[in-house]
This record gives C-alpha cells, structure tokens and sequence, in this order.
C-alpha cells in the first residue's frame, strides 16, 4: 500500500448512487487510490479546466477565478 487515506471513496461521496456512476464511468481511480500516486495535484486539474473556459490569453480573468475559487 502506497497510501494509508484516511477517507474512502465511500466517506467522501454520501450520495450511493452518483457513487456507482463514478465508479462505473471512471474505475482506475476507485481502483488504485490506495497503491498509485498521482501525477498531478488536484489544483492543477482544476487550473486546467478554467484555462480552457477562459482561454489562454485572458490570465487575469484566471488568476481571479482561481482566487475566487480558492476563497470559497
């Protein structure tokens, strides 16, 4: 075991049934969260996301997004 988590899928998520849709629609993470670390932080997704609906060449409406999302 690579990771002791604290928290299970199963604590995160309450709701059963978006839980078996998530596992059905992405398995490899259910699968693996306890034996492979990620790649990539969870912010760095989210970084991502927001460059793509805001474009690239808008970095101030990102950073403020990303202050925004980050206060809330």
């Amino acid at each position: 075991m690579v990771n002791n988590a604290p928290y299970t899928p199963e604590n995160i998520i309450d709701d059963k049934d978006m839980l078996t849709k998530l596992k059905e629609k992405y398995p490899r993470p259910f699968e693996f969260y306890l034996t492979q670390l990620p790649k990539r932080g969870p912010f760095s997704c989210v970084m991502d996301m927001i460059v793509l609906q805001k474009g690239q060449e808008n970095e101030n409406h990102i950073k403020q997004s990303l202050i925004d999302l980050k206060r809330s």
